[in-house]
């Protein structure tokens, strides 16, 4: 290198400063913050520190709405910014846009993520939701017995619906052991079926309510086969079990509400209900008093009716007698008519008239037959004078002969 290719420090300094924010235009650092100041111009310097190094940040004051907490003296932050390089003292500097608690920070993107994978797989679709139950008789209720959250629930079940069964399964809601604790009470509360299962605790800090945002605890709540509320903190509190959940109540008191009816309003209900049904049935009384004197009218005493009866009786006799009386006159009529054509159409007649007939027909046929045997025999002897005329046999008896040859052949010339 020339003594030609010396820089001055301000150009250096321009040409680090444009390296170092092309290079790290939009960054997330953590660290624990120190040195603290906040001078009247409004803006916020402070150092932000890990085991073995430094680094400057500045929050401009039209940042400090965007930032979800304000850096604290000792406290480890989260900062998103750009890193540059202050060309007066040529210090390295982080302008911060955007700054939050490095822990709730953490858990914030872990909470999307899996946020963003369970709908992915459909756990918060409404269309898998089940319905709550109007009335329930038993109530499964899964909290920390030691808090207010079983409090709140019990005075508020007693005085909205008394009748219902609350059964606690007590389980840890913050700490190691509460995840397993919460899966292991949600197991047995599905094994003694409840109407409906209240998942709840009180309000708290993202870290608080971390057992509420674990997967496994989701997937359990989406394959529960009995209504689940979620109620978990305070109404500006969402975790991922109030997503996967069947309803999400804002509180656990909001959740009792929810699931039971008010008994005050039960009991309008049934005074308007016995209102209305004394109305209905003063009018069926009503009606069927004017229906029972307008029967008194209309009914006769017994005695009348059988004398009606009778009279029609007699009536009904006197036309039967009448009736069966032509009908039999008819009849006889009838009755005569039918042998005097029987008399005219006797089979006896024909049979009469038909051996006549056969009479004659046999007689004719005997004197054919004889007849005809008569010219037959004639016939015969005719035949039989004339057989014997020419027979060989009367020529021989006369003294003929007929002569052959040794072959056979007649002889029929001397």
């Amino acid at each position: 290198m020339t003594r030609s290719n010396v820089y001055s420090v301000d150009a250096l300094t321009a040409e680090l400063k444009k390296l170092v924010e092309m290079s790290y235009a939009d960054v997330w650092v953590e660290g624990e913050v120190s040195s603290l100041a906040s001078p009247p111009s409004g803006h916020t310097y402070f150092t932000l520190k890990d085991n073995n190094s430094l680094l400057k940040c500045v929050l401009f004051k039209n940042k400090k709405y965007l930032a979800a907490c304000l850096p604290v003296e000792g406290e480890r932050i989260l900062i998103r910014g750009r890193v540059s390089v202050y060309t007066s003292r040529g210090e390295v500097q982080l302008i911060c846009s955007y700054i939050e608690a490095a822990g709730e920070g953490a858990l914030r993107r872990q909470f999307e993520a899996l946020k963003n994978k369970l709908k992915a797989d459909g756990l918060f679709d409404e269309s898998v939701k089940q319905a709550l139950p109007k009335c329930p008789a038993t109530i499964a209720l899964i909290t920390s017995p030691q808090g207010a959250v079983l409090h709140d629930i019990i005075s508020t079940l007693n005085r909205r619906y008394p009748f219902t069964h609350l059964k606690l399964y007590p389980a840890n809601v913050q700490g190691e052991q509460a995840e397993q604790q919460v899966l292991d009470a949600l197991k047995i509360a599905i094994n003694d079926t409840p109407d409906v299962i209240i998942l709840a605790r009180g309000g708290g800090s993202l870290e608080d309510l971390q057992v509420f945002n674990e997967e496994a605890i989701a997937r359990a709540l989406f394959a529960c086969p009995i209504p689940t509320i979620s109620a978990i903190g305070h109404e500006t509190d969402f975790v991922i079990s109030d997503f996967v959940a069947d309803v999400r109540a804002p509180t656990p008191t909001a959740a009792a509400t929810m699931i039971t009816p008010d008994i005050n309003d039960i009991r309008a209900t049934l005074q308007q209900s016995r209102g209305r049904l004394a109305t209905l049935v003063s009018r069926h009384l009503n009606a069927m008093q004017q229906n029972l004197d307008f029967a008194n009218q209309r009914l006769r005493h017994p005695r009348d009716k059988m004398q009606i009866q009778n009279s029609d009786l007699q009536q009904c006799v006197l036309k039967f007698k009448t009736a069966h009386q032509q009908l039999m006159r008819i009849n006889q009529r009838q009755l005569e008519r039918a042998c005097a054509d029987l008399a005219l159409y006797s089979p006896q007649s024909q049979v009469n008239e038909q051996r006549y007939a056969y009479q004659g027909v046999k007689s004719k046929l005997d004197y054919s037959i004889a007849q005809t045997l008569k010219n037959a025999r004639a016939a015969l002897d005719i035949k039989l004078t004339k057989l014997n005329t020419l027979s060989p046999l009367n020529t021989l008896s006369r003294g003929y002969a007929i002569l052959q040859k040794q072959d056979g052949e007649l002889i029929q010339n001397i």
